[in-house]
């Protein structure tokens, strides 16, 4: 039983433990006699409107436990495989010049026709608009040609990619979007929420958050807050972008701002290398999703790397290499530095991969001993290694089967 009680306008819960001998005064019987009255009748009134079919959608968010139960709401669903989810602001970090845009420009076309990209599922072709603040129309022209020329799209994609991919030239001073600030009020929003309505995006990539913050960076945390709620105020008014994504390039600080520190691996530290943000550590903190493009060595190799964190869904990094002749990144034709690069940080993942019979069903899997133990795998681990190995192209699964393409001994 509990008494409700009123304290600097705040309501606290407090337990009241009976034992032997308490005694109450009748002014409390009542009081509580009241109480559990009102409660009654409370969950009489819930279950009468789950019979009806009400599963109780509260206008202020909060839920009783059986009111969440009801609720028809899944966790958000991935728009790209591992990496980008629904209803998520996400943002992608680097250095200038090591390549944000032209991985972004290839993201945003991959999204358009629904192509995986680098071995990461995208279920479904996306409305997608890539909104400029930074680069040359010229240079984005060309980009965008030379990256969609190698991807040999088949009639049905060049339509795709006619209808839902669009791009806003705002570097130029005549486009109505040319000062736009996210971290000032509402009212500033209105060109940005009319140019979104008339192209009905699902996912927005913006280039970039320094030239869309009024101080160049979000140095203090009024700002970064002002800057997502803006964000959440742009989805409420766009339909498009209630379940779709917010991607948001940044960048990281300059090397000369932090002399006498070793080189952080975005590879192997990702919590410590995406702490590099510019601007207040709040940036980070209020983004669902937080990744990173880096151009690092790996097995004595200089590739680039994609890495991060998601809220949402586990992050298997990407081992690529940039070709200067499509403008694209590939993965690492390296298949045994991707390998040792990829599970090189997850040693129970190698134990099991290596443990595994050439072909075999996810039923055959769990009934694979660790050596260690003589008992199976744990089925988490098992199933995040199969996913692992499948978009890192180690194994391939079709019709419910699994194939290893990629021996570590013979490679």
């Amino acid at each position: 039983m509990s008494n409700a009680q009123e304290n600097t306008g705040k309501v606290e819960i407090t337990k009241r433990f009976g034992f032997e001998g308490s005694w109450e005064t009748p002014a409390q019987i009542e009081k509580e006699l009241r109480q559990d009255t009102i409660a009654e009748d409370s969950a009489t009134a819930m279950n009468q409107s789950a019979e009806d079919g009400d599963h109780g959608v509260s206008s202020t968010g909060v839920f009783r436990f059986q009111e969440l139960m009801a609720q028809n709401i899944e966790r958000p669903k991935d728009i790209v495989e591992g990496l980008i989810c629904e209803r998520q602001n996400a943002l992608l970090m680097g250095r200038f010049g090591v390549g944000k845009t032209m991985y972004g420009t290839q993201l945003s076309l991959h999204l358009a026709v629904g192509r995986e990209l680098l071995g990461l599922k995208i279920p479904r072709p996306y409305r997608t608009m890539y909104l400029d603040f930074e680069n040359d129309l010229g240079d984005m022209k060309e980009r965008v040609s030379k990256q969609t020329s190698c991807l040999g799209l088949s009639e049905g994609e060049e339509g795709l990619l006619s209808e839902n991919w669009s791009y806003v030239d705002a570097g130029n001073h005549e486009n109505p979007l040319h000062n736009l600030k996210l971290d000032r009020d509402h009212a500033k929003l209105e060109s940005l929420i009319v140019r979104l309505k008339e192209y009905a995006p699902e996912v927005l990539i913006i280039d970039n958050l320094g030239l869309v913050s009024t101080q160049g960076d979000l140095k203090d945390t009024e700002d970064a807050l002002r800057f997502y709620d803006n964000l959440k105020f742009v989805r409420s008014k766009v339909e498009s972008l209630l379940n779709g994504a917010i991607i948001v390039f940044h960048h990281l600080t300059k090397p000369g701002e932090q002399q006498g520190k070793e080189p952080i691996s975005l590879l192997l530290s990702p919590y410590e290398y995406l702490s590099r943000a510019r601007g207040t550590g709040r940036v980070l903190d209020f983004a669902r999703t937080r990744l990173a493009l880096a151009e690092e060595m790996v097995g004595g190799q200089k590739c680039h790397v994609v890495n991060g964190i998601n809220r949402s869904a586990p992050v298997s990094p990407l081992i690529l290499q940039f070709n200067p002749e499509t403008l694209s990144f590939e993965r690492h034709d390296n298949r045994k530095l991707r390998f040792n690069a990829v599970f090189g940080i997850r040693p129970k993942g190698m134990e099991i991969y290596q443990q595994l019979p050439e072909e075999f069903t996810f039923s055959d899997a769990e009934k694979v001993n660790d050596p260690k133990t003589g008992r199976p795998f744990n089925k988490g681990t098992l199933s995040d290694t199969l996913k692992i190995a499948v978009r890192n192209g180690f194994m391939t699964y079709s019709a419910k089967l699994y194939r290893k393409v990629f021996d570590l001994q013979s490679d």
